[in-house]
């Protein structure tokens, strides 16, 4: 159930990190304002994946799942 919360977090994120990602990559054109908005709330929403793996090294369990593959490929591009 964890994994699945997790990836469906990602999820939600994706369309956030992609815009975030493609105006930093020059793909698209994003006025300042509208881009710090988006980075702040990416950051504030990163913060609860942060706040989740305090004193942890893997999102869901002892060992590397789902959760952590694809919340890691969805950071990414905007980090």
């Amino acid at each position: 159930a964890q994994v699945n919360q997790w990836v469906a977090w990602a999820q939600c994120l994706t369309s956030l990190t992609n815009s975030v990602a493609d105006a930093v990559n020059g793909a698209i054109v994003m006025d300042s304002k509208v881009f710090m908005a988006k980075v702040n709330e990416l950051k504030n929403l990163v913060k609860q994946l942060n706040t989740h793996l305090k004193g942890k090294t893997w999102i869901a369990g002892d060992k590397a799942t789902l959760a952590d593959i694809v919340c890691g490929c969805t950071l990414t591009s905007a980090f």
